[in-house]
């Protein structure tokens, strides 16, 4: 709801604010819930990628308002990667009281140094004024699939490839319908040559 009512958590600053005062400060479980830093994650039983989801929602709304953001999808792809990767500290244990068991500032980096040190690659080349409310249209119709994330290790076919398994395909209707047309002259001609025999012409 912040991200709508106020352009400022539509920069990658205030967006890096939102995920650790509603997700890492007050005490989102990554351990539990991605299985951040952990063996045998999905025997979970309470695994649930609810922070995947909230950045999946959040480019859903980008993509509706494309000019409205500072950051880009590679910006939530990172972040969704490093959730599950472990590289950083910010993701990890399930509170800050666990953090600080293990001494994970001093231990680990936080994805946000990583994130902002090349900050030019995550920024979006339509970025406005960042607009005021913004009023998504949250209906069925609207929702994609994230390619970019769920897909992106899937292998799309090269487009002569397509082409050439179009061509084939029309080829091979057209030659069907060659032959239908034949075999239908073929009966035709069968039963005038037995109409005629009927009647005696040789």
């Amino acid at each position: 709801m912040q991200i709508l009512i106020d352009p400022y958590y539509r920069t990658v600053d205030g967006f890096e604010v939102v995920v650790e005062k509603e997700f890492v400060w007050p005490g989102h479980q990554f351990a539990h819930r991605l299985g951040c830093g952990t063996e045998n994650a999905l025997d979970y039983s309470e695994f649930c990628p609810v922070f995947l989801q909230f950045l999946d929602c959040v480019w859903q709304v980008m993509e509706q308002f494309p000019t409205a953001f500072e950051f880009n999808e590679l910006f939530l792809r990172e972040i969704a990667h490093h959730s599950f990767a472990a590289r950083f500290g910010t993701f990890l244990c399930n509170c800050e009281k666990q953090r600080a068991a293990v001494d994970l500032k001093t231990k680990t980096a936080s994805l946000w140094s990583h994130v902002n040190a090349q900050a030019e690659k995550f920024r979006n080349a339509l970025f406005g004024d960042g607009g005021g409310l913004l009023m998504p249209d949250e209906t069925v119709r609207r929702l994609k699939v994230w390619e970019g994330l769920y897909m992106q290790w899937t292998v799309k076919e090269p487009e002569g490839k397509k082409l050439m398994d179009e061509f084939i395909h029309q080829k091979l209707e057209k030659q069907r319908e060659s032959e239908l047309k034949l075999k239908e002259k073929e009966e035709e001609l069968e039963k005038l040559i037995e109409m005629a025999k009927q009647q005696g012409i040789e």
